[in-house]
């Protein structure tokens, strides 16, 4: 396939919420649904420290996105400094239509392990979300998408990139990611009880 890969504009928050929606339809976020997707991309591509990359064809049909930020720690924490007002409508919405899932939202703001024998200083850059098109998958475009979010991350002198993936059912993605450098940091549970990986990678 013939690509594109180019950083993304903040007005185009609401295509990306709709690719979201297609990408991972069984993933938490999703079922949010496509509103809170709407706003939430909104939220935090205006941000400075988010990064984001399409991969368009010739068409400029959406083919995948990656998303991430050059600074794992407090991320999300200064994201709902900067649009305080927003986040609070969103999560009055929620607490009314979806109460448990607000809980959820909160409880696992930063995935990191509790535990505290396990030392993660967050000192990385972080992909939050990787995907691709269904129908284009096992083309190399997610490997595309990665390889142009590593550049922006080396030409800021970034030295380790992390991303956090699902512990079970999962050992096709597990398998790409070691493929692509990363090794298992540790292993987490996020609220309530999902098992998840927390994957390094030195730049």
């Amino acid at each position: 396939i013939r690509m594109i890969i180019r950083k993304v504009e903040v007005n185009e928050n609401r295509a990306l919420a709709k690719l979201h929606m297609q990408v991972m339809p069984d993933f938490f976020l999703a079922s949010l649904g496509e509103g809170f997707l709407t706003t939430y991309y909104k939220v935090v591509l205006r941000y400075p420290e988010t990064i984001c990359l399409l991969a368009e064809d010739e068409n400029k049909n959406i083919l995948g996105f990656v998303l991430g930020r050059e600074k794992a720690k407090g991320y999300l924490k200064r994201i709902l400094k900067s649009s305080l007002f927003t986040v609070v409508i969103e999560g009055i919405k929620l607490l009314f239509i979806k109460p448990k899932s607000l809980i959820r939202l909160v409880r696992n703001l930063d995935k990191i392990s509790k535990d505290s024998s396990i030392s993660d200083t967050q000192n990385y850059a972080e992909i939050g979300l990787i995907g691709v098109s269904p129908e284009l998958k096992g083309q190399g475009i997610g490997h595309k998408l990665f390889e142009g979010f590593i550049g922006i991350l080396k030409e800021r002198n970034v030295a380790n990139l992390s991303l956090t993936t699902d512990m079970d059912d999962n050992e096709q993605t597990i398998t790409s990611y070691k493929a692509w450098g990363f090794t298992v940091m540790y292993e987490f549970k996020t609220y309530p009880d999902r098992r998840m990986l927390r994957l390094i990678k030195e730049i």
